[in-house]
């Protein structure tokens, strides 16, 4: 189990890197919001799954001692429906990251293209 959460923080972590480009430069506005939007739902979806198991493990131990999950939760469309469904949207939003990232090298800045003289930043004798 800690194994689990140990990749959901990875994912939490690494759509908060994404959330990094918040104030970037994109091509056009929609762009810019999709961006935005997937950056948020890449770092909400694998939170949402670590709130919804530490939800059930409070309401499975102290609530009911350790017979709630048993008797409901395992195997119950609830669970199913989050887990998968978030699994998918992460899936989603990660595949329109990489894309857009592709996308954007089509309208970079003219200063992207200049001729980086990498002897002046090597230092010689």
């Amino acid at each position: 189990m800690k194994r689990y959460f140990v990749f959901l923080l990875g994912g939490i972590v690494l759509g908060m890197v994404h959330c990094f480009a918040w104030g970037s430069q994109f091509p056009t506005t929609l762009e810019r919001t999709l961006w935005r939007h997937s950056a948020l739902a890449l770092a909400a979806s694998p939170a949402l799954v670590c709130l919804w198991f530490i939800l059930g493990y409070i309401i499975d131990h102290i609530l009911f001692l350790g017979t709630f999950l048993e008797e409901r939760m395992v195997g119950s469309n609830t669970y199913e429906v989050l887990t998968f469904g978030t699994a998918g949207l992460y899936i989603e939003v990660r595949c329109y990251l990489v894309i857009e990232a592709f996308l954007a090298l089509r309208s970079l800045p003219p200063s992207a293209l200049e001729t980086v003289q990498w002897s002046n930043f090597i230092p010689h004798i």
